[in-house]
Parts: C-alpha cells; sequence; structure tokens
C-alpha cells in the first residue's frame, strides 16, 4: 500500500472515532439533561409551586391538586363503604398504581383518571363558594375553627403512631411528594370555609306556610307514607341441565312457571277481604318468611316504593282493603292497600341513651359458646340499663340528671353506649316499642322510661316536647335540596384550565 493511501486511511479512521467521541458525548448530555429534568419535575419546589389547575382565576399547586385528589379518593371510599357495596369490585385494588388499573375498560379510563375528575369537579364547585366567602369577610366559627385543630392534632398523633418522627413526611405518604403541614393546613381550611359558609347559606334559605304547602301539595305522591303488606309468590326454578341447556326451551320453560305463580298470586289475592285474611294467606303459603304477624307489613314513604306496585299504591283512588298482583322476574307479588299518611301530625324531641349488649366474636367459638356469651352480654346490659336508669329516677328524673347519667355511661367498657339528642320524631324513625310510647298521645315534657328493643337493646328516654309538623319538615326538606343544588349549579365554574403539570399530581 503507498504512503498516500495509508495517510488517508489512517485520517479516516480518527475522523470517525472523533465522530463516535462526539456521539457519545451528546448522549451523555442528553441522559444528564433527562435526568436533571426528571428530578427537577418531580422536585418538591415544583409540586409546591407549579400551577397545575386555574379555575376563575383561581390557581392551585400540583400539592393543592393532590389534597383534592385524596379527598375525592376517601370520600369515594367512605360512599362505597357505607352503601354495603362489594368493594373489592367497586374499589381499585391496595398497593397497586392507580394508574395501572382500569377503571372503565369500554374507554381505557384509569383509577387515577376516574379521581382526577372527581377532584376537578370538586374544584369546579367550591372555588367560586370559597371566593364569596372571602368577598364576604367570612371566617370559620370558633366551634369549625376546633373541630378542624382537632382533626389536625388527631392526624399527627396519628402520625405518631406509625413512626414517623416528622409530620411532613406522614403527609407525603399520604398526599405524595412536596405535602407540607401549611399547605394542607391551608387546604383543609378552606375546605371548612366552604363547607360551614354552605350551611350557614343553606340554613339562610325560608319558606312561607303557603310556598310548604303548595310544594307539598305538588309532590304529596313522593311525600306522603303508604302502609301496605305484601308477599311474593316466587316462580319454581328452571332445571337448566335437563333441559339440555337449551337456550330457548329454558326461557319458554321460565314463562310457564311465571304463569303458574300468577294463578296461584291471583288465587290468593281473591281470598284475601281484610287484613287478618291477608296475614293467614301469606302465612299458609310461607310459615317460615311469613309466620309472623308483622312480617309482611311495610310503611314507606312513597319515593321508595320503585316502580312494581308503586303506580298502585300511590294512585289517590286506592282505598283499604283493594288488593293487586304485580310482576317481577321471578314471580308475582300479592299486594294489600292499608292506609295512606299526609304526614299531618306533630313530631317529637327526646334525650335518649341506648345500652345494647357488646358484639359476639364471629370468628372463634363453637355455635353453643357464642349463644351463651350472647345470653352473657345480654344479661349485663340489661344489669346495666337498669342501674342507669334506677339511678336517674332516685336524683329526680329531670333533663339536668339524664345529661349527668347519659356523660356517665357514655363509652362504659362492658356494654355498648350511645347518647344523643333527636328533633323532630317521625313515625317509623325508631322501633316500635320507641314509637308507640312517644307516639301515644298523652306524652308530657319530664316524662321519662326504661324500653327493650330485641334488635337493639335498652333505651332510656327522656321525653323534651313536640316538635314541628312533619309535612312542613318534609316540604321544607325538598324545597331546600332543589334549591341548594340550584345554587351550587350556579356557583360552578363551567371549566378548569389543566397544565402540563397535572400529569405530576396523583
Amino acid at each position: 500500500m503507498s504512503a498516500p493511501r495509508k495517510k488517508h486511511r489512517k485520517k479516516m479512521q480518527e475522523e470517525k472515532k472523533s465522530g463516535t467521541i462526539i456521539a457519545m458525548r451528546v448522549t451523555v448530555i442528553l441522559v444528564v439533561i433527562l435526568l436533571a429534568f426528571a428530578v427537577f419535575i418531580n422536585s418538591p419546589y415544583l409540586v409546591r409551586n407549579a400551577t397545575a389547575v386555574e379555575v376563575e382565576g383561581e390557581k392551585y399547586t400540583v400539592a393543592d391538586f393532590n389534597f383534592y385528589f385524596q379527598v375525592a379518593y376517601n370520600d369515594f371510599y367512605i360512599t362505597v363503604q357505607g352503601a354495603n357495596a362489594p368493594t373489592s369490585t367497586m374499589l381499585p385494588q391496595a398497593g397497586k398504581s392507580l394508574k395501572s388499573q382500569i377503571y372503565n375498560k369500554e374507554t381505557g379510563e384509569t383509577w387515577s383518571d376516574f379521581f382526577r375528575t372527581l377532584a376537578l369537579e370538586n374544584l369546579k364547585e367550591t372555588t367560586n363558594i370559597y371566593k364569596a366567602a372571602v368577598a364576604e369577610g367570612f371566617t370559620l366559627s370558633d366551634e369549625k375553627r376546633e373541630a378542624m385543630e382537632n382533626e389536625i392534632k388527631t392526624l399527627m398523633d396519628t402520625a405518631k403512631i406509625y413512626g414517623y418522627k416528622k409530620f411532613d413526611d406522614y403527609l407525603e405518604a399520604i398526599y405524595g411528594n412536596g405535602m407540607t403541614e401549611e399547605i394542607f393546613r391551608k387546604n383543609v381550611e378552606r375546605k371548612y370555609i366552604v363547607d360551614e359558609y354552605t350551611s350557614r347559606y343553606e340554613e339562610s334559605l325560608k319558606y312561607s306556610p303557603e310556598e310548604l304547602e303548595s310544594y307539598y301539595e305538588e309532590n304529596k305522591h313522593l311525600l306522603d307514607y303508604f302502609k301496605y303488606r305484601y308477599f311474593l309468590v316466587r316462580a319454581d326454578k328452571v332445571d337448566e341441565e335437563a333441559l339440555g341447556y337449551d337456550e330457548e326451551a329454558i326461557e319458554k320453560a321460565k314463562e310457564a312457571e311465571l304463569e303458574k305463580a300468577r294463578v296461584r298470586a291471583e288465587e290468593y289475592a281473591a281470598r284475601i277481604h281484610s287484613e287478618e285474611d291477608f296475614i293467614a294467606v301469606a302465612r299458609e303459603y310461607n310459615p317460615e318468611d311469613y309466620g309472623k304477624d308483622d312480617s309482611t307489613l311495610r310503611f314507606y314513604k312513597g319515593d321508595l316504593l320503585g316502580s312494581v306496585y308503586g303506580p298502585w299504591l300511590r294512585d289517590e283512588e286506592r282505598r283499604e282493603g283493594d288488593v293487586t298482583t304485580a310482576k317481577i322476574t321471578t314471580g308475582y307479588y300479592v299486594v294489600y292497600f292499608i292506609s295512606r299518611n299526609d304526614n299531618r301530625y306533630l313530631t317529637h324531641n327526646i334525650r335518649y341513651l341506648t345500652i345494647a349488649p357488646n358484639s359476639v366474636d364471629l370468628e372463634s367459638g363453637t355455635d353453643e359458646e357464642k349463644a351463651a356469651k350472647l345470653e352473657e352480654y345480654k344479661k349485663e346490659a340489661e344489669k346495666v340499663a337498669n342501674e342507669a336508669y334506677n339511678q336517674w329516677m332516685s336524683t329526680g328524673g329531670t333533663e339536668e340528671s339524664f345529661l349527668e347519667i347519659a356523660e356517665l355511661y357514655e363509652g362504659v367498657t362492658n356494654v355498648r353506649t350511645e347518647s344523643g339528642t333527636i328533633e323532630n320524631v317521625y313515625l317509623s324513625e325508631l322501633p316500635e316499642v320507641c314509637e308507640e310510647w312517644i307516639f301515644s298521645g298523652d306524652r308530657k315534657v319530664g316524662d321519662g322510661t326504661l324500653l327493650y328493643d330485641p334488635e337493639v337493646g335498652y333505651y332510656i328516654i327522656y321525653y323534651a316536647g313536640t316538635g314541628r309538623v312533619y309535612r312542613e319538615l318534609l316540604a321544607e326538606e325538598g324545597l331546600r335540596d332543589r334549591d341548594m343544588r340550584e345554587w351550587k349549579s350556579s356557583m360552578t365554574a363551567k371549566d378548569a384550565n389543566v397544565t402540563w403539570f397535572m400529569r405530576l399530581a396523583l
């Protein structure tokens, strides 16, 4: 190889090597930049200061939004738990990222997306309410301020229990990177202000007797209470295996069984000419489910009657003794109309102390051992209830002494207790034994009693006087619900400006 060619080849190798080195340097620089950027966007500083959402000129940082995100999650969780729903299917799995779990398979929406939407709606609804409160110079009442401080203190105590030396570290574990006590406190106070301001507005809504009467009359089919009896004549189940799992054959067989149930239900209905007849017929059909005289009895508000036999019960031509049958997919109801209550009665005010047996541990012991333990707990509850009642009576049976007794027995460990005040007690709100005493017609302020209900336990009751007419209360509740929905709608922002930094939120 000639010297010039060797020299040219060497030069090319050097240029290639130089180019490789430059490329490597560029790559390293890009990686460093990306890492630095990743650290920057997840830095506490950015989380605490970057605007994630802007609503009606009000700016919320990533940390602020994370607070509302967690509130949305907690509220949803409590709602699901309160409804006794199957939480395993209605809540995301614990310990897994919300962004990795699908909430809606059709749209691909994740649980993270779902709670972000709820948090955004909350911000849109509350922002203008908060701004209005601030504009009016509204501040928290001493009572609400104390409640807020107690809530924060409880959370601080919880942090210590879980081993956190710094409260901020605990808050970051719950609300995400960058959360501090200062940010948390600011958002908690904002929430308390919105809640109290909203309550104050609701309390300011007043209605004349004419408005209440007019609203009730317009909605009486939903507000009246209906007393009736019913039982279900079930269609026999179809043997699908015997029918070879043939869908058409199964459907025909089900229709045939349903027709048999209709015939039986109408035969039963034809034999009913009084409430006593209904009780006897229901017991004859199913002595296990309908053996007790009151097992078929119902007393429900119109809006809870449903669509199967609700329209029939709500018909203004309905009269006591009317009987009908109503079809559902599993059989036919036999329904007996007793009465319709337009709620023109006085409610009552009481103070109460309940004393109930402790719960038996269902995880251990034989059935016999559990039954024996339950009897032991019942006897203890009876003993404590009698002691409390006799002690109250021995000190004069006054309202003042009742409060002292209630405080004395609140929280004792050998039974379960609860005390408080109930204003405007209405029919069907309390167990029948309590209702009969309260609504006996000859109650006077200062009356007291000890009552027993097998489902709850012992009730010690102090009668504090009559309340309002229930009809007026229902009308006022309906009007307030309507007007509060309209008010909140008028205060809700139409849209929220979401920034790129929203991606940093939980």
